[in-house]
């Protein structure tokens, strides 16, 4: 899918457990964004790839974030 922003979309291998929780996409984005600041990720890339990946549709969200890490169900 194209992207819609200038976010480096790089994978990292750090692995976010989404387990047990409501998939709602603003939760979903909370969770990333704490596992990828807790793993040492710069602030500034997180923030990007988080405001690409809610930049459009639910499918867009889930391509975006499996991206840069190993989204764990």
């Amino acid at each position: 899918m194209k992207q819609n922003t200038n976010a480096e979309l790089r994978q990292t291998n750090i692995t976010v457990d989404l387990g047990g929780m409501i998939y709602h996409p603003a939760l979903i984005l909370g969770r990333v964004r704490r596992t990828l600041r807790e793993a040492g990720c710069d602030q500034a890339w997180i923030d990007s790839v988080l405001d690409e990946a809610a930049s459009g549709d639910a499918e867009h969200l889930g391509d975006t974030l499996m991206a840069v890490a190993d989204l764990r169900m």
